[in-house]
């Protein structure tokens, strides 16, 4: 009877100790990282450089954005020098006039939607927005790559 006693209660007290352990919460010298920044990343985006590449749905293909003025760039690469190009896609500064002297990087972020020709263009600062269209797609309809959505 002792023998079963002592076994129980060493039991209860390795239980006890596992317990705490799983339910205390971990220090970590490092910094937590705000979700938004986990989720950008996973997405391929570096969130404190002005400029940034973003993945398309065409895999020699990607968008530079350009944080602190809209301005984006269809960038393209391949193993011959005439597959590699970069196609300015707005050359217009999306910064409101009286802003223009302030260099805010990260003001405008690029996100991809559902369907693969069209990305969306959010400026973080006004809340304006922008349907991006795929370069060669707005080409061949006579159109701008780049529409205010109002």
């Amino acid at each position: 009877m002792k023998k079963i006693v002592i076994f129980v209660t060493v039991l209860f007290a390795c239980a006890g100790t596992v317990l705490a352990q799983t339910t205390t919460p971990t220090t970590s010298s490092e910094p937590e990282i705000p979700l938004r920044l986990k989720l950008m990343d996973k997405m391929g985006r570096q969130s404190f450089n002005r400029y940034v590449l973003l993945p398309t749905s065409v895999s020699y293909v990607y968008y530079e954005l350009d944080t602190v003025t809209g301005r984006i760039w269809s960038v393209e690469f391949g193993g011959r020098s005439k597959d590699r190009r970069k196609i300015l896609m707005n050359d217009e500064d999306l910064r409101g006039p009286l802003e223009r002297e302030e260099e805010v990087i990260g003001r405008f972020e690029l996100v991809p939607t559902n369907n693969s020709f069209y990305y969306l263009m959010v400026d973080g600062h006004t809340g304006r927005a922008w349907q991006v269209e795929r370069k060669g797609i707005a080409d061949k309809k006579n159109k701008k790559a780049i529409i205010e959505i109002k």
